[in-house]
């Protein structure tokens, strides 16, 4: 019977005389104040009451006698203050109680008497103060509480006697600041607490203790402060413990102690300054431990102990100052240690120990300033070391030793000025060093030496303007080195600086003011096969220059002041298939016949961005593998057959071309590109010439004119801007 919005105010005995069928009855939205005794008897088939959003005040005794039968009773959103002794006796089959929204202050004994079956009961936004002795005795089927959004500040001993079988408590959004002793005693059943938003201060000893299969805890949003010893007992099934975001300064001794199932602790963003010994007691179980964001200055001698299973340990964001020798002790089965941010100055020799089974570390963004020997003591299978951004000044000898697994180690973006000799001694492994942005200006001979396995190098962005003879001396493995961004003068480069890196297949030695190649002897470099001298200050290329870069592949000569390409200059380059030319001062003045000679391998010519007016003819004659031919932002007018070849048919079968940002004249001497190179090529020109079909150019290649203004396409892209 569906009697809604029918603005009702009294339920009176007799209401329902002779509707004794009736299953379900909604009165919901009306205004409901009074209901008078027995005004539901004889409704034995009823299962469902619907009164939400009435006005009652209070529920007198006896009031729901007759509905025998009902499973499900609805009383949200009224206003009721009081419910008397017996105010639910006779629903001898109710399941599901809805209170929420009174305006209930307090909850009297044997309130709740007579509804033995219920399964969930909803309190949630009342007006609750104070939680007292046994106020749910007689609920011993209830699966599910939500007192969500009252004003509870104090949970009474034993007030939640009787509900025995109650797995799910919602406690969020109160007025809780301490949670004492015995709290939660028989909830011998619950899986889930959730306690948010409450302004819990202090965890006192024991106060979960009979939880013991409480599987989730929500502490979130609180302003923890204290957690006394033991707080923690009893919660022998928890998994997870989330205190993050609290304002817990210490943790004590026996903190933890109880929580031997707890796999993860996040206790990110609170103010901890002290960590007590053994504060980690009892949590054999945790593999993961988040403590970042704290005000944590020194990590002191076996501050973990016991966390025998850690895996994790995030200490990201702290003000950590100082690493005390075995300060990680008993960490063997940690294997990711987080360590960003912090403002570490010293870490003692022996800090490291027991990290047997770390494979990779970050010390990056800290105040380490010196490196001391025997300072990764520990780390027998560390592979990958970051310690970029961390001030280094000064490596001792021997402060790498013990790391002989280390395969990678960034010490990018510090202060050092020099490196010693023998500085990387006993990474016996290594295969990678970053170096980048540092200040270093001296290169003691042999201060690699023992990296008979590196392969990378990064030297880049250093004040390094003299390479001494033997200063690479032991790289044996060595294929990729950047020696970019070093000196704005000349530099002073000993005919034997690259002795010994016969491996070495990548050199970058772009941005260091070089104007000549003579001063590098690559005849040591002898599987070299990529190039880099972009923005440096050659200006013209020589054949002796090349002599011993027979073996590249790529070489990148871009951003030079290069003006001149001599006659066979290139022609020992037997093996090169890219060379980049572009950003120089090249005219057609810089090239002569036999510029290009010997190139037989060579698939990409970029000579973009210079001021080619012309092109000799033949130029491309010996590039028979040619691919990708950049001539972009120069002053071309035309593009000739001859540049390739007088015969029409040894020009390139297959070939890109790029001519955007030219301006070209468009006579008849670009005919033979409609005639032949249309069927072969692809052609890229500026995007701002657009407004002539290539069909015109049928016209004109077929008429006297030879001469018109507009823009041509081809093959549906832009061929060039043409000028009259």
């Amino acid at each position: 019977m569906d009697l809604r919005y029918n603005q009702i105010k009294t339920v009176e005995k007799g209401f329902f005389q002779n509707l004794t069928s009736l299953i379900e009855i909604d009165l919901s939205e009306n205004l409901i104040n009074d209901i008078h005794s027995n005004a539901f008897t004889g409704l034995y088939s009823v299962t469902s009451l619907d009164l939400r959003n009435n006005k009652l005040h209070i529920l007198t005794s006896g009031i729901f006698v007759g509905l025998t039968n009902a499973a499900n009773l609805s009383l949200q959103g009224n206003d009721i203050k009081t419910i008397k002794k017996n105010a639910f006796s006779g629903l001898h089959s109710l399941k599901e109680l809805d209170l929420s929204r009174q305006s209930l202050q307090r909850l009297g004994y044997l309130t709740f008497n007579g509804l033995s079956y219920v399964t969930s009961l909803d309190l949630q936004n009342n007006k609750l103060q104070t939680l007292d002795p046994k106020i749910f005795v007689g609920l011993g089927k209830v699966v599910n509480l939500s007192l969500q959004g009252n004003d509870i500040e104090y949970i009474r001993k034993n007030a939640f006697k009787g509900l025995h079988s109650l797995k799910e408590l919602d406690l969020s959004r109160q007025n809780l600041q301490q949670l004492r002793y015995l709290s939660f005693n028989g909830l011998t059943s619950l899986t889930h607490l959730d306690l948010r938003w409450n302004r819990i201060s202090l965890l006192k000893e024991k106060a979960f203790l009979g939880l013991k299969n409480v599987t989730k805890l929500d502490l979130r949003n609180n302003v923890i402060k204290d957690i006394e010893q033991n707080a923690f007992e009893g919660l022998i099934s928890l998994p997870e413990l989330d205190l993050s975001n609290q304002d817990i300064e210490t943790l004590q001794t026996n903190t933890f102690f109880g929580l031997g199932k707890v796999t993860k602790l996040d206790l990110l963003g609170n103010n901890v300054r002290e960590i007590q010994a053994n504060a980690f007691n009892g949590l054999s179980s945790l593999t993961e431990l988040d403590l970042s964001h704290q005000k944590i200055e020194l990590l002191g001698n076996k501050t973990f102990n016991g966390l025998m299973k850690l895996t994790q340990l995030n200490l990201r964001f702290n003000p950590i100052q100082a690493l005390q020798e075995n300060a990680f002790f008993g960490l063997g089965f940690l294997t990711k240690l987080d360590l960003q941010n912090n403002v570490i100055q010293s870490i003692e020799p022996g800090a490291f120990n027991g990290l047997d089974g770390l494979p990779e570390l970050d010390l990056s963004n800290h105040n380490i300033k010196t490196l001391k020997s025997g300072t990764f003591k520990g780390l027998t299978v560390l592979a990958n070391l970051v310690l970029r951004n961390s001030n280094i000044i000064d490596i001792r000898g021997r402060a790498f030793s013990g790391l002989t697994k280390l395969s990678s180690l960034d010490l990018s973006q510090n202060k050092m000025i020099m490196l010693s000799n023998r500085t990387f001694d006993g990474l016996i492994k290594l295969t990678t060093i970053d170096l980048r942005k540092n200040q270093i200006r001296n290169l003691e001979k042999d201060a690699f030496v023992g990296l008979n396995s590196l392969k990378e190098l990064d030297l880049s962005y250093h004040e390094i303007c003299t390479l001494e003879s033997g200063i690479f001396n032991g790289l044996d493995s060595l294929s990729s080195l950047n020696l970019s961004n070093q000196c704005d003068e000349p530099h002073n480069v000993s005919s034997e600086a690259f002795k010994g890196l016969y491996s070495l297949t990548f050199l970058d030695f772009s941005q260091n003011a070089l104007e000549s190649l003579k001063l590098i002897d690559f005849g040591e470099l002898t599987s070299l096969s990529h190039l880099v001298l972009k923005g440096n200050s050659l200006e013209t290329l020589q054949q002796e220059d090349f002599l011993a870069l027979s073996n590249v592949k790529n070489i990148d000569l871009s951003s030079n002041r290069i003006q001149s390409i001599e006659n066979d200059s290139l022609i020992n380059m037997k093996a090169l298939q890219v060379l980049n030319l572009s950003s120089n001062n090249l005219s057609m003045m810089s090239f002569q016949h036999g510029s290009f000679n010997g190139l037989f391998a060579l698939t990409e010519l970029d000579i973009s961005q210079n001021q080619v007016n012309d092109l000799p003819k033949n130029i491309f004659s010996e590039l028979k593998r040619l691919e990708n031919l950049k001539l972009s932002h120069n002053a071309l007018t035309t593009l000739s057959q001859d540049t390739f070849s007088s015969d029409i048919k040894d020009i390139p079968k297959s070939l890109m071309v790029d001519l955007s940002g030219n301006v070209l004249n468009c006579d008849s001497a670009l005919c033979w590109l409609k005639n032949t190179a249309q069927e072969r090529w692809k052609i890229q020109v500026p995007q701002e010439c657009k407004n002539v079909d290539w069909s015109y150019m049928n016209e004109l290649c077929q008429s006297k004119y030879h001469v018109f203004k507009g823009d041509l396409f081809f093959k549906g892209q832009e061929l060039g801007q043409c000028v009259s």
